[in-house]
């Protein structure tokens, strides 16, 4: 929340001043108050969304800190956006501990801070929420394929597209469910096998993880996938770009994984998986399994180790 004794003018102007793709007003208050925090005692101060919220606290003067306190960031973004994201060496040398969601994005963040100080840690899933339908197995194909796709953020739209008109033309009975912004995706909007609920919420994502066949990720580069822990979670196989960090979280047991940009590739693995019910069984299980591995208490605890280490440093 923002301080009340900060006049609203005055936000308006900092803002006007400060804002950007990847920091606003909402950003500096985060760090306002970590600042607090770090001056005050001994605490550690764990910045979710580095790329977001750590821009100006590393130059808090080392004296003002108190001794015990520390300061943890989470990077999000694959090392191509980081590059331009993060802060100044100076800054990050400020850093206590630094977590990274896969092992491309450690290597990238240990030349900058040194590997003792970077993490790996992956990022998690509820898997309580995220589950099959009754959390039993996922049923044989119910008469036409239902392939679901969903999420923007470092989407290959044009792969998306070369894979949902190659498979329309070879099997017409597979359709394709997408949850996207409809202007990102208005090139395959009037085409018979695909249907186009927009974007949507938990609730009714779920129904859709719940209620289709395979889950269908073209990408263009990748860390952590919400979306792909969440279908991993509900059980659904996985046909995705073998790109970044894919690998740490998807196995072979649960994907197709395709060279990107290979539209010919995944629009095969589609029609393979929806071809073959055995197979596709084994994946969800195999999804599904995955995806405990990786339920937010186990990461917690992992976490819980990352703020033991930087506290003993």
């Amino acid at each position: 929340q923002m301080p009340r004794h900060v006049p609203w003018r005055a936000w308006q102007w900092a803002e006007r001043r400060i804002a950007s793709e990847w920091y606003d007003i909402w950003s500096l208050t985060i760090e306002a108050g970590a600042a607090r925090r770090l001056i005050a005692g001994p605490e550690t101060v764990h910045l979710l969304y580095g790329e977001d919220t750590y821009r100006h606290l590393g130059s808090l003067p080392s004296h003002v800190r108190h001794r015990g306190a520390r300061v943890v960031c989470t990077y999000h973004q694959p090392p191509a956006k980081l590059r331009n994201l993060l802060p100044s060496a100076r800054k990050l040398g400020r850093l206590d501990g630094v977590v990274a969601l896969t092992r491309e994005q450690a290597e990238f963040l240990a030349k900058r801070v040194g590997e003792d100080r970077v993490f790996t840690v992956p990022h998690g899933v509820d898997t309580t929420y995220f589950a099959p339908a009754n959390g039993g197995p996922r049923p044989e194909l119910r008469g036409h394929p239902v392939c679901l796709f969903a999420g923007s953020w470092l989407r290959d739209m044009e792969l998306l597209e070369t894979v949902v008109r190659t498979v329309g033309e070879r099997e017409p009975a597979i359709r394709f469910r997408v949850c996207a912004d409809r202007d990102r995706v208005a090139s395959i909007a009037g085409l018979p096998n695909v249907e186009i609920p927009g974007r949507v919420g938990d609730e009714l994502l779920l129904r859709e993880y719940r209620s289709a066949d395979l889950f269908l990720l073209p990408l263009t580069d990748c860390t952590a996938n919400n979306c792909l822990l969440e279908a991993m979670a509900c059980g659904l196989p996985l046909v995705a770009s073998d790109v970044g960090g894919v690998r740490d979280y998807a196995t072979d047991e649960s994907a197709a994984l395709v060279p990107p940009g290979d539209g010919e590739a995944m629009a095969d693995a589609v029609l393979g998986l929806c071809g073959d019910d055995e197979r596709r069984a084994e994946m969800a299980r195999a999804a599904r399994r995955r995806a405990l591995a990786l339920d937010w208490g186990r990461v917690a605890n992992s976490l819980l180790g990352v703020y033991e280490a930087v506290g003993r440093a």
